[in-house]
């Protein structure tokens, strides 16, 4: 199992006043409507991210490529990675970012297919707090105990769960399909009934 030394968890920025975006900014930020769906799941975007100029020079609110992303507030805990954002990407408060510290040992695919693992995801919900809006924090991200294996097994089960989600894909086609030729069976046998 991991240690606290394997990851590093950490929150976005807190802005203090309303966020000023400037198509000349300095920097991007990562906001909630950059976490777009992606197929059966969801991803960020990080193609349409809006300019800023930082309000700070902290680096431990920036993101680079292979860090993940978890949203504190709601229902959706999943945790997206970060690919190909640009230089000074910014991450606002709404989210924790965890970063692993050792690729080798533990990439962040792996961390990101353990994180959104329906077990996994019911833990962090027993853990969130919160009234009418469950809120994650990153003592409940500390808490998690994310096994440690080998090259071989984590690819072994990364490759099964994406093979069950193209399994996923092609039932929900198919269910729609069968779901549209039944429509149209109905109103083929029903056709001309409603004039009599």
């Amino acid at each position: 199992m991991t240690n606290n030394k394997d990851i590093m968890i950490r929150s976005g920025y807190t802005f203090r006043e309303t966020i000023q975006f400037d198509l000349n900014g300095s920097h991007y930020l990562i906001q909630i409507k950059n976490i777009i769906k992606d197929g059966l799941g969801k991803k960020v975007d990080v193609l349409n991210l809006e300019k800023i100029n930082s309000p700070t020079d902290n680096s431990n609110f920036y993101v680079k490529d292979g860090d993940i992303l978890i949203l504190k507030k709601g229902d959706d805990h999943n945790a997206y990675m970060v690919n190909n954002a640009p230089e000074a990407t910014l991450v606002g408060q709404n989210f924790l970012i965890i970063s692993t510290s050792d690729e080798e040992k533990l990439p962040s695919e792996f961390l990101v297919f353990f994180i959104n693992l329906p077990s996994t995801q019911l833990f962090l919900s027993s853990l969130s707090g919160g009234g009418k809006q469950a809120s994650l924090g990153k003592a409940a991200l500390e808490k998690l105990k994310i096994p440690i294996l080998s090259k071989e097994e984590q690819t072994e089960l990364m490759t099964l769960a994406n093979e069950i989600s193209k399994e996923k894909v092609i039932l929900e086609k198919l269910i729609s399909n069968r779901e549209r030729q039944l429509q149209k069976l109905i109103e083929l046998k029903t056709e001309g009934q409603g004039s009599e």
